[in-house]
């Protein structure tokens, strides 16, 4: 597995050249979706992979009550808006 860390200036300078390496034996696809796993609160990060063309981003979340959890999907639905509008 490549990690988007590994990915990202490539990706950032040349989806084509990183979609034609996708599928080996030719006939790669005109797009690639990137999925984000893990990520953590970072509003800047999910801008910039936003800007990058990434698809979506999947937070990861405690195994906790929901005392803990819910307050970090709210967080998490702020951001979201702030990057989404």
């Amino acid at each position: 597995m490549v990690s988007l860390v590994q990915l990202e200036p490539y990706y950032r300078r040349d989806k084509a050249a990183l979609c034609s390496g996708c599928k080996p034996g030719g006939d790669a696809p005109a797009v690639i979706e990137i999925t984000s796993f893990a990520l953590g609160e970072d509003l800047d990060r999910v801008k910039r992979l936003n800007e990058i063309g990434v698809a979506r981003v999947v937070p990861m979340f405690p195994p906790e009550k929901a005392d803990t959890v819910l307050p970090i999907v709210d967080r998490w639905t702020k951001i979201m808006r702030q990057v989404n509008g």
